[in-house]
């Protein structure tokens, strides 16, 4: 069995982003894997289940994440990954939305057998996945942003050492002058003293 994704993320051109959602919409492809760059503003009413890989930090992420699902009166699923680290984030989320999230039991929760069994189709959709991140050319793009952004910092940084370079000899001048005028008081101060 074959699953397609598609996936919408901030490398992506705004036209990529548009074309990727449409054919989502359109049905034309199953699975959309997002950043929380779709959490808000998409209205897309026949989503039937939200996965969050991730606890998100903020409650309000956690709202538009899952807001996604269950739109125009219609039921929905989100289930969200959940380790013992996120636990304060699952608190801070049910005391902000008022709500009380629940945990999957124990009968519903995958035996070792069954997840044997659908790892092949899982491995397919991971596949699929990184198939559509690299044919996006997102792994180039995101060490092009990286690059940028270390070059950003690294003339940031030159930028802030000449300033400093240029205050510290400022300040230095101001000093030496302060020394000499200084030395002008007292050399005067002796010369009219004689």
């Amino acid at each position: 069995m074959e699953m397609q994704a598609t996936c919408i993320h901030s490398l992506l051109t705004l036209k990529k982003r548009m074309k990727n959602l449409y054919m989502f919409k359109a049905e034309r492809i199953p699975i959309l894997v997002a950043t929380d760059l779709a959490s808000r503003g998409l209205d897309i009413p026949t989503v039937d289940l939200v996965i969050n890989f991730d606890v998100p930090v903020e409650p309000i992420d956690f709202v538009h994440r899952t807001g996604r699902t269950a739109r125009a009166g219609r039921g929905g699923t989100a289930v969200t990954f959940v380790t013992q680290f996120d636990i304060k984030l699952i608190y801070s989320i049910e005391e902000y939305a008022g709500i009380t999230l629940e945990e999957v039991d124990q009968k519903l929760q995958s035996t070792e057998d069954q997840v044997l069994d659908d790892m092949p189709l899982m491995s397919k959709v991971m596949q699929s996945i990184k198939i559509r991140i690299s044919e996006g050319g997102f792994e180039d793009k995101l060490e092009k942003y990286r690059k940028q952004k270390h070059n950003f910092k690294n003339r940031k940084s030159e930028s802030d050492n000449k300033k400093q370079n240029k205050q510290g000899f400022q300040m230095r001048k101001q000093k030496t002058d302060t020394k000499k005028q200084t030395f002008k008081r007292k050399k005067v101060a002796e010369e009219s003293k004689e």
